[in-house]
């Protein structure tokens, strides 16, 4: 009998320990194999980052082009307008009619002053959105921290801070702008004030939209981040905050 139970016992352990291998086994490759959603979403995140990569690559050229451009463009404009208000001086002050004179001296003041105005309350404005997209950044970093998976929020981030820079460049190009009124003859001078006036304009509205650009990218972050967010028990303390008004009204 007592022969037996030594045999039984003996057989256990060895069936034990031919299974334990296989079993190990089994664990092991279980561990190991991923799954094909996580496959799936790894892809998705390659190929999102390259992507990235490749439109940030495009915007940086596209950025460094537009800068060698406007400088350029910066130095030509200026010895031009030298000349213009050298001459602007001179015919002003050949004008026979001194109210005429007055008036237009006043309008050249008032519309410098008026471009400094704007272009201030631009950069006003910029500085807010600032404020708006380091608080949201602040926020998808410590999403991150919690295992959110916040791939698209920094793409959106590199797209909101080149708009930002894109603006500010924009409007530091407008604030240095200068009108000049070409005066020819006294009975012109109404034009002469129009045309200014207009290329003004239209200046203040074309710096106008790279902030609303700017502003416009930083929403879309906003969005992106709910999106994140969304189904969190907390939502109104996460959420991002509200963006500043774009910029004031350009009329002529």
């Amino acid at each position: 009998m007592k022969r037996h139970s030594i045999v039984f016992v003996a057989v256990t352990l060895a069936l034990g320990l031919m299974g334990a291998p296989i079993a190990y086994a089994e664990s092991e490759d279980n561990s190991v194999s991923p799954s094909p959603k996580s496959e799936i979403r790894e892809k998705e995140r390659e190929a999102l980052k390259k992507k990235q990569e490749v439109e940030k690559t495009k915007r940086a050229e596209e950025r460094e082009a537009l800068k060698q451009k406007e400088e350029k463009a910066r130095e030509a404009m200026k010895d031009k307008r030298e000349q213009e208000r050298e001459a602007f001086k001179k015919k002003l002050a050949g004008l026979k009619d001194e109210k005429k004179k007055q008036i237009v001296e006043r309008i050249d003041g008032q519309i410098d002053a008026l471009n400094a105005r704007i272009t201030k309350n631009f950069v006003s404005v910029l500085e807010k959105i600032e404020v708006s997209l380091s608080r949201i950044e602040a926020r998808v970093a410590d999403l991150k921290s919690a295992g959110k998976d916040v791939t698209k929020a920094e793409v959106a981030i590199v797209t909101a801070k080149e708009a930002i820079a894109t603006a500010r460049a924009r409007v530091e190009v407008q604030a240095g702008e200068a009108y000049v009124i070409t005066i020819t003859t006294e009975d012109k001078l109404g034009s002469a004030v129009s045309t200014v006036r207009k290329s003004l304009y239209e200046d203040l509205k074309e710096a106008q939209e790279s902030v609303r650009e700017a502003h416009s990218a930083v929403k879309e972050l906003s969005e992106v981040v709910k999106e994140v967010i969304r189904g969190r028990e907390d939502d109104d303390e996460v959420s991002p905050s509200p963006l500043p008004s774009t910029s004031p009204a350009v009329t002529q």
